[in-house]
């Protein structure tokens, strides 16, 4: 190139069809003529050739497009876009669904077990496969990845979840999981995962005491037993229970009779198989060595009068048996004088009861 004066440079080169000068595996080059066909890719040879990715090991490559397959359907419900990768036969797409990987060509979607066998030599680092695959690439997949994410998000903890009146997750009996919604009435979860009344399950005893004397009413009416809780009313659940009571009256009528006496009283509750005995004495004062008498009950409220009838004021009876609450609501333990009178309900009388079971309960224990 004697005669030339200054660097040559590509706008005072000529070039023709002479290949002498082309690239080669042993030296720089040019590239060759183009083959007019555009489903071919220059190869490592330096030929014109179809295909596309020149074989070798597939890698996550930044930028592949996801448009073209945004009209294939989805493999499954909750599945989602994983990642763009390409190979010897060309640009795929990698699923993910609960029952495994589904991939895709853009023609249709492969189970894992149908994939090509260069997926075995699938290779990429994170931050490749973060370029590749981007929040708008994975809502193009058209579904809901599932999995564990382990990318910078931010932990839910109890300070930032959200809760709602959604019960899909509460526990039960299968299950562990939220506790239900409360009632704000006083009432305790039971291990079947519904609120209840206060019945005091196991051997819990509920009881009440009158501390004080409490004048009743003179009349022939019934009224509750006990103010020392003002209404002298239970709250309880549903359930088998077992129950005694010791009732002393005094200032009663000296008319011969004395009281019957009411397990539910006014209240809401149903009772049923309910079973009690009262033994007592309707005595002038309390003396050792009395007689007793009394009765045994299959109804809520006993037979007037609760022991034999004397023209004594003062009554002391002894109550002991179960019941059966059918229906929760309230129970009202009473009394009904059978002659009206003034008559005092003396301090230590007592009704307590404990749940055993739950209705239709018929044993505790390992009986056969």
């Amino acid at each position: 190139m004697s005669g030339l004066s200054g660097p040559s440079s590509d706008r005072s080169l000529i070039v023709s069809d002479v290949t002498a000068n082309n690239s080669t595996v042993a030296k720089h080059g040019f590239l060759p003529k183009l083959s007019g066909n555009s489903g071919q890719f220059l190869n490592g040879l330096g030929a014109w050739a179809a295909g596309g990715g020149g074989g070798g090991t597939p890698e996550f490559i930044a930028g592949i497009s996801v448009a073209n397959f945004a009209a294939l359907p989805d493999p499954a419900a909750n599945s989602g876009l994983l990642a763009v990768v390409l190979a010897s036969s060309g640009v795929w797409l990698i699923n993910y669904h609960a029952k495994g990987l589904y991939l895709s060509n853009g023609a249709a979607w492969l189970w894992e077990a149908e994939f090509p066998a260069f997926i075995d030599g699938l290779t990429g680092t994170i931050a490749q496969f973060n370029a590749a695959c981007t929040d708008a690439d994975f809502a193009t997949g058209g579904g809901t990845a599932t999995g564990n994410n382990t990318g910078d998000q931010t932990p839910v903890t109890d300070a930032t979840i959200a809760t709602s009146d959604v019960t899909t997750n509460d526990f039960t009996i299968a299950k562990h999981g939220w506790v239900p919604k409360g009632t704000n009435v006083g009432n305790f979860l039971k291990d079947d995962g519904t609120w209840a009344a206060g019945g005091g399950g196991g051997l819990t005893e509920i009881w009440i005491r009158q501390a004080a004397a409490r004048t009743l009413t003179n009349s022939t009416a019934e009224q509750q037993l006990f103010d020392s809780v003002t209404n002298g009313t239970l709250t309880i659940a549903t359930g088998v229970y077992f129950f005694e009571a010791l009732i002393y009256l005094t200032g009663m009528s000296a008319t011969s009779g004395n009281a019957a006496f009411n397990i539910l009283g006014a209240g809401t509750a149903t009772l049923a198989n309910i079973l009690y005995q009262a033994i007592g004495n309707d005595s002038a004062i309390t003396i050792a060595n009395v007689n007793m008498s009394g009765q045994i009950a299959i109804t809520a409220q006993s037979l007037p009068s609760i022991v034999a009838a004397l023209t004594n004021t003062t009554l002391h009876v002894s109550l002991r048996g179960t019941f059966e609450i059918t229906v929760a609501g309230t129970i009202i333990p009473s009394v009904t004088l059978v002659t009206a009178a003034a008559a005092t309900v003396k301090e230590g009388t007592f009704f307590k009861l404990r749940k055993v079971g739950e209705v239709n309960a018929v044993a505790a224990g390992n009986w056969s």
